[in-house]
């Protein structure tokens, strides 16, 4: 058996496997809380993570703050973990500068922090704590630790990373103080040093403590060396180390896709390397592989995985028995982006996440009327997640796709860069839908005739949608190719298209992930030299390659569907030497050019359309006249997102 299924310790609690759930905002409340991290510990995870705030003043308005009032919640928590055979461990937080007036529970009103340093996320001024704020807030971290300890949790992790409180402390960007609690890098770890301390005083010797830490604060602040400085110096009070990139605001992406799995495990290796308390290694660790990867090559002492539990509550257990799992594609689209403007978190690819409490209510199946015959037509994820939450209900489900394998766009969307991960969540729909007894028919293309002949009570149309043809002139002629097309050529087909000049009609997300797609034929770097000269060496020469890929964008923006990610990708194609052109209208394709609007000309030997879907549901018409109850959903319905698709089909 492999070293990441062997029992592990952190002081003195025991752990069934090296694999932890860290910390995710979700903005539950406890109940749905629990629900949530339960579930998980059933799935496998060694322990649970919690983060719940220490301070009014530091603590979101959608999160726990810890109190002696709330300790009947947080025990709840702790004993909805241990049912299911987990340990819960509570992250004490503070975010610090890191929220705004409208983001904070309590007083002052706004957010506090070592200096008036406006945070590049809210960009709300805080106030410089005084030594009775800085001595409160130690206080308060020792306290909440108490409180955990005497409502049943089985470890803590103080929060210093990030660009929260603590880590402010750290860096000499956010802390410009000239007084015992800055201006040296002594002075700077004075505070957060004080908190461990007293927070080890408050809860005593035998109480497992674990220090959360950026490698670096990754905004030229502090590096690895002085993050190990700082452990070596607190690590009598610890009993491990949970080991996270940079910081939220750092110009190196953190979460996104463009990270490569386990893209700081170098960091934490580093680390592990020079103290003595066990290692808990974070960031991208999505599969079994990498997991694996990081204990038995000695990266870390643990595997510290979120969105991973966020996706597939089952992923410890899928792993170990070799089963296809659900995986995060660091889209940030459920997690991340709706929990920074106080929203709750979810998942597009798990749209169960956070409804955990209203599927534990259900003690039996419950079907409207009777057993009914459901005619699934559409293999991609809006029919697929269809097929699988009806055939759970006890539903007698059969899946019709025309194509020879499932999947629909999600197998054109798997091949675009950093998005191979969409193809594991393919065959674990395939897997979860042979679990749950779904016929599945293959190469069937489904038309009025087999809808009668196959009589059923009810229709999921769910047949996705097909590129949109703009009414260009020339947009029929050979050279002209739609954006999967491209995906699904071969490295020859490629190889061919490259030696010449390619225009991309689209600046959306298809549109640029096409021109990345086709660049990485010609960039001979890994994906993880790439993202290092990319993202952390972007002084280093990199020698545009021959190629000419240019996309040309109607608006005057590029990117505007791809959210929190744009910028990455954007530094990216600028990498990789691709031309963007906004602001420009094609107006006609000839063999050889696209004309512009503007009267400007360029040449192109390969014109790839990537100019959007629209649906594809002949079938409604029929439908509409017919008795049969039916439902459109995912693409055929309205074009959207893979999470969309997802989501409609779960109601």
């Amino acid at each position: 058996m492999t070293k990441l299924f062997h029992k592990g310790m952190i002081g003195h609690l025991k752990l069934k496997n090296r694999i932890i759930m860290t910390a995710i905002h979700t903005g539950y409340e406890p109940a749905r809380e629990a629900a949530f991290l339960s579930a998980r510990a059933r799935g496998g995870a060694a322990a649970c993570t919690a983060v719940m705030g220490v301070s009014p003043e530091g603590t979101y308005n959608n999160m726990l703050c810890i109190s002696q009032a709330t300790k009947p919640q947080i025990a709840m928590i702790a004993s909805a973990v241990h049912h299911n055979g987990g340990k819960l461990i509570v992250q004490l937080f503070h975010c610090g500068r890191n929220a705004s007036e409208k983001t904070i529970q309590g007083e002052p009103g706004m957010p506090i922090a070592p200096s008036s340093v406006p945070s590049p996320i809210y960009k709300t001024k805080p106030l410089e704590m005084d030594e009775k704020m800085i001595s409160q807030t130690i206080i308060s971290f020792a306290q909440a630790a108490a409180i955990c300890r005497e409502a049943g949790v089985d470890a803590i992790e103080i929060s210093c990373s990030a660009g929260y409180l603590l880590s402010q402390f750290l860096s000499p960007f956010t802390n410009l103080r000239k007084d015992a609690f800055g201006d040296s890098f002594e002075n700077r770890i004075r505070f957060p040093s004080m908190v461990i301390a007293n927070v080890r005083k408050k809860v005593g010797p035998d109480f497992p403590i674990i220090l959360r830490v950026s490698s670096s604060d990754m905004i030229g602040g502090y590096e690895v060396e002085d993050t190990v400085r700082f452990l070596q110096k607190v690590e009598t009070f610890l009993d491990a180390v949970n080991v996270t990139g940079g910081w939220h605001e750092s110009s190196i992406p953190q979460i996104s896709m463009h990270v490569p799995q386990g893209g700081f495990a170098d960091d934490a290796r580093q680390i592990k390397k020079q103290i003595t308390v066990p290692i808990i290694t974070c960031n991208r660790i999505n599969t079994g592989k990498e997991a694996k990867r990081i204990v038995e090559k000695d990266y870390g002492d643990f595997a510290g995985c979120a969105r991973a539990f966020l996706c597939d509550p089952d992923y410890v257990k899928k792993i170990r028995y070799k089963l296809p799992h659900r995986v995060c594609i660091a889209c940030n689209r459920g997690c991340i982006e709706p929990v920074l403007k106080m929203n709750q978190a979810s998942c597009v690819l798990n749209p169960m996440a956070g409804c955990e409490e209203q599927l534990s209510n259900q003690t039996t199946i419950t079907l409207e009327d009777k057993k009914k015959k459901i005619l699934v037509i559409g293999g991609g994820p809006a029919g697929m997640q269809a097929a699988i939450t009806n055939a759970r209900q006890g539903h007698q489900v059969s899946l019709c796709e025309k194509e020879s394998v499932l999947g629909g766009l999600m197998r054109h969307a798997s091949k675009a860069p950093h998005k191979s991960a969409i193809g594991n969540n393919i065959a674990s729909m395939a897997s979860e839908m042979e679990g749950a007894g779904v016929d599945i028919r293959l190469t069937t293309n489904v038309d009025k005739t087999y809808i009668h002949s196959f009589d059923p009570d009810y229709v999921f149309l769910a047949s996705g949608s097909v590129p949109f043809r703009p009414r260009i002139e020339g947009i029929d002629l050979p050279h002209v190719l739609f954006a999967e097309d491209i995906l699904n050529f071969s490295e020859y087909e490629i190889g061919e298209l490259l030696n010449g000049k390619i225009v991309i009609l689209g600046g959306g997300a298809v549109g640029l992930e096409t021109a990345l797609f086709l660049a990485n034929y010609c960039i001979s770097d890994t994906e993880s030299e790439r993202f290092t000269r990319c993202f952390l060496n972007s002084d280093a020469a990199v020698g545009y390659p021959s190629f000419q890929i240019t996309v040309i964008e109607m608006n005057n923006k590029i990117g505007s569907d791809l959210g929190s990610s744009r910028w990455a990708t954007l530094q990216e194609l600028s990498y990789c030497g691709v031309k963007v052109l906004t602001n420009s209208k094609v107006s006609a394709i000839s063999s050889s050019s696209v004309f512009m609007q503007n009267g400007r000309s360029y040449p192109a030997d390969t014109v790839v359309v990537a100019a959007g879907y629209h649906p594809e549901n002949t079938l409604e018409e029929f439908l509409k006249g017919s008795r049969i109850p039916y439902a459109i959903i995912g693409d055929a319905r309205i074009v959207g997102t893979i999470g969309d698709s997802i989501l409609q089909a779960s109601i």
